[in-house]
């Protein structure tokens, strides 16, 4: 078997229907399946979640076999990041500027930095033919592809639909998190993109800013009508090229599906409710 005909799934575990529509997708398009199971430190800030993040291994293990996967990678911290060499010329890779045009890199600095580095390795490591990433980490995706493209790997990139609940709620591990007061409100985060969507398809030339009030007008009613011991704050709301992953200024104008632009439009937010960071995008053809 040549590792060439590996489809590889990056996960952090806390498997969910959406990383297994990964797995399912690449078994059927490449033939042999392949997942890492490893929760990055090199991503998390020191306020983050780093700690408590679930690592529920087991039950992991058991969807991922049920699941048909052929092969699952689970290395420790210290195999990925040897603790025995010199930090001083320990490689990582940055970006140019995704902490400064991205906002979700100005939103959690370094973030992709970590993402980065821990990607690198693992394509290094397993040579898959393809690798596999959900669009619900759409900027993550934007940054992969650059990695990918511009560093010269030898892999395809395949990006999965995000995968819902019933109620749109974006499939996440971090769901869990979730009270069940602030569970009935977080629909709203996939309500408010579905809202700047249509003032999209259907408002003709809108300004960006314009788009964001459609969004944001429906999250501050979802968060007037939520339960009075459930906060709900708004991190960002962006539209930004799907392609660079650089955010458009408030003034700019999109001019809609009906101008044929050929660059897609990223429109992607973050919000969080209590202490829970959930995110979301749509792509605007």
């Amino acid at each position: 078997m040549s590792p060439r005909s590996v489809g590889l799934v990056p996960t952090m575990g806390a498997l969910h229907q959406g990383h297994l529509s990964l797995m399912r997708q690449a078994k059927e398009e490449v033939g042999i399946s392949a997942a890492t199971v490893f929760v990055n430190p090199k991503q998390f800030a020191a306020h983050e979640d780093l700690g408590t993040y679930p690592r529920p291994w087991e039950k992991d293990l058991e969807a991922l076999t049920a699941c048909g996967v052929d092969f699952v990678f689970a290395p420790s911290v210290d195999e990925m990041y040897p603790p025995n060499r010199p930090q001083l010329l320990s490689p990582f890779i940055d970006l140019n500027g995704v902490d400064e045009v991205t906002s979700e890199g100005s939103s959690r600095p370094g973030f992709f930095r970590g993402v980065s580095t821990v990607v690198a390795k693992l394509l290094n490591i397993t040579q898959p033919k393809a690798v596999y990433f959900g669009q619900k980490d759409g900027m993550q995706c934007v940054v992969v592809r650059r990695l990918i493209e511009d560093l010269n790997f030898n892999v395809k990139l395949v990006v999965g639909e995000t995968v819902r609940e019933a109620d749109g709620l974006a499939m996440s591990s971090r769901n869990t998190y979730l009270t069940p007061p602030q569970r009935a409100v977080a629909p709203a985060v996939y309500k408010a993109l579905q809202a700047l969507e249509a003032a999209y398809m259907h408002g003709g030339e809108r300004s960006v800013g314009a788009l964001k009030q459609a969004a944001t007008s429906v999250l501050q009613s979802a968060t007037a009508a939520a339960a009075s011991n459930v906060t709900v704050e708004l991190d960002y709301l962006s539209l930004a090229s799907a392609v660079s992953g650089q955010d458009y200024d408030e003034e700019a104008v999109l001019q809609g599906p009906a101008a044929g632009t050929d660059e897609p439009t990223l429109a992607s937010i973050a919000v969080r409710v209590g202490t829970t960071r959930l995110i979301d995008n749509l792509v605007l053809q």
